[in-house]
């Protein structure tokens, strides 16, 4: 009963410093992209998608809730107006990747491994969803092989390494035991 206390004021907690958190992730992607790119002396374009992983961390906290699908809409539409100057990509992907964990973490035993392969795949998501995007509003002229290897490739590689780093560094928090699955509607 104290524990089940304890994690509900820690969810209390998380859900009112959660939108400044997500800020904080999405101004450190933008650094973080920048000076990864300009390391490469702007041949490869890095992407690396702290919000996204934000996202991801915080639905196995909060579990599927409204609040997190109007906070990742939030900033998705944020992340558009910021980075692209037009709203729909980013607010769209974000909503719909959780909508794809949701049903996914159905499935999966929770191991490192999993949550990597989670992590990738949802990279790998909002990525192929924004450049098809971006190619229906003709935002963009690379064709589809340029774009695999000057944009998927290196931010494949990176986000692999940063989420690797954060899923060792955070064990405890992702290895949850299976009644923790099946509490994971907490809002």
């Amino acid at each position: 009963m104290v524990i089940e206390m304890q994690q509900v004021k820690s969810t209390k907690i998380f859900k009112i410093i959660f939108p400044f958190l997500a800020l904080l992730a999405m101004l450190l992607d933008g650094q973080v992209t920048l000076i990864l790119t300009s390391l490469s002396n702007q041949r490869n374009v890095f992407s690396s998608q702290i919000l996204l992983l934000f996202f991801i961390i915080a639905y196995f906290y909060l579990g599927n809730c409204f609040y997190l699908y109007f906070w990742t809409t939030f900033f998705g539409v944020i992340y558009d107006l910021y980075y692209y100057g037009i709203i729909g990509i980013y607010t769209f992907c974000f909503p719909l990747m959780l909508l794809v964990i949701h049903e996914g973490v159905k499935y999966i035993r929770p191991a490192i491994h999993t949550f990597l392969m989670m992590f990738l795949l949802c990279n790998i998501w909002v990525m192929y969803a924004s450049y098809f995007t971006e190619v229906i509003f003709k935002l963009t002229s690379m064709d589809f092989l340029g774009y695999m290897i000057l944009y998927v490739a290196p931010s494949l590689l990176i986000n692999a390494i940063i989420d690797l780093a954060v899923l060792v560094y955070g064990r405890d928090f992702f290895i949850i035991e299976d009644e923790r699955l099946k509490k994971l509607n907490l809002c």
